[in-house]
């Protein structure tokens, strides 16, 4: 796991005496992280402004209460909205989620060709026919380019059981892909 960075530390040392500055400066700083990880993952931009919403003030009651990160405040904070997503989906009486346009849309530039747009597309939908985990774990480590150890640390599990779903996610990606290119 990586250390807390000399920044980081500054940042939640200032963080602890409620400087509000600080406390901004972090929001903008890690929020549009975790609204691509939670919006990529719940499909609506308005349920992920829900979680990073939750997540931060959850951030924020913890350093209050003199908690918080210990080892890493990026990961700390996707833990936060990885649990928040764990008990969103859990509520759900189903895991049907309707994609708003937003959700294609920030995959696809509107330069982009239209071939390009279907790839993008279909890409999405191999996405989908992930379990929540292994498209939680793909997204982390591909789009948010966090390493194994800070994944175990956000879904809660080992670096191996990281590994083996990354494997399977990526196999699985591939089986569908190549399906989808040679229809």
């Amino acid at each position: 796991m990586r250390t807390m960075q000399p920044n980081d530390i500054e940042l939640l040392k200032s963080a602890q005496q409620s400087d509000a500055g600080t406390l901004a400066r972090i929001y903008e700083e890690y929020s549009p992280a975790v609204f691509r990880y939670a919006f990529r993952l719940l499909g609506s931009s308005q349920i992920a402004e829900d979680c990073v919403a939750d997540s931060f003030l959850g951030f924020l009651t913890a350093v209050e209460m003199g908690k918080g990160p210990q080892e890493n405040l990026k990961a700390y904070l996707f833990r936060s909205a990885h649990n928040w997503i764990v008990d969103f989906y859990r509520k759900k009486s189903h895991l049907d989620i309707d994609l708003d346009d937003d959700f294609i849309d920030s995959f696809v530039n509107v330069e982009f060709e239209a071939e390009n747009r279907i790839r993008v597309i279909e890409t999405i939908k191999a996405l989908d026919q992930l379990t929540i985990e292994q498209k939680e774990v793909v997204l982390l480590r591909y789009s948010e380019g966090l390493d194994n150890k800070e994944i175990a640390k956000v879904i809660h599990k080992t670096q191996g059981a990281v590994k083996a779903l990354l494997h399977r996610a990526t196999t699985s990606l591939q089986k569908d892909l190549e399906y989808e290119t040679n229809k």
